[in-house]
């Protein structure tokens, strides 16, 4: 009886306690958080000097190899990711982040910030475009068009477009009056 007991005992603790799936980042799933570390400051700069400064107040990634499940009311492990960023412009905050969770093997979904997507997409379903912007190209772009259809939070900047790299990070985005700024400088964080 007392076998019995321990067998259905470790039963109940590897069935509960377990992860029944985990899913982990590659490398390349990763690009999307790299540009930027926690305390970075980035300057964006206008046709006529004016700057906008981004702050990453924080960078965050969970991917644990740990097959015991924590806290957590799933029984599945998705790594997840993110860049909390407040973008100033005028003295005013808007505040976004970008996020990645991987759903399943090969799958990873994609929160771009400043909630221009409803649905957060997988990145295989991001349109990826070349730009060049001055004299840099880039091939890993993401457009984002605003659009009336397209819901935006009230802490969204009243941008028209943005050009986000998987690799480099915000390039450029537009204002609705008209007004384009475009990356010009990252001061890292002093250690």
């Amino acid at each position: 009886m007392k076998k019995i007991c321990i067998f259905l005992l470790c039963t109940f603790l590897m069935t509960s306690c377990v992860y029944w799936g985990m899913y982990h980042f590659s490398d390349d799933d990763l690009v999307w958080l790299s540009p930027y570390d926690e305390g970075d400051t980035i300057l964006f700069r206008s046709e006529t000097d004016e700057m906008d400064t981004l702050v990453v107040n924080e960078k965050y990634v969970k991917d644990t190899y740990w097959p015991f499940m924590e806290n957590e009311a799933r029984n599945v492990m998705e790594a997840y990711g993110f860049l909390d960023i407040d973008l100033w412009h005028d003295s005013q905050s808007f505040f976004s982040g970008i996020s990645i969770t991987k759903v399943k093997e090969g799958g990873l979904r994609v929160s771009l910030p400043f909630t221009c997507i409803k649905k957060v997409p997988l990145e295989s379903e991001l349109k990826m475009q070349q730009k060049q912007i001055g004299e840099k190209k880039y091939t890993d772009v993401f457009v984002c068009i605003r659009t009336d259809s397209i819901f935006y939070s009230k802490n969204s900047p009243p941008v028209q477009f943005y050009l986000w790299s998987k690799s480099k990070g915000l390039l450029q985005y537009k204002y609705l009056n008209g007004d384009v700024y475009t990356f010009y400088k990252k001061i890292p964080r002093k250690k």
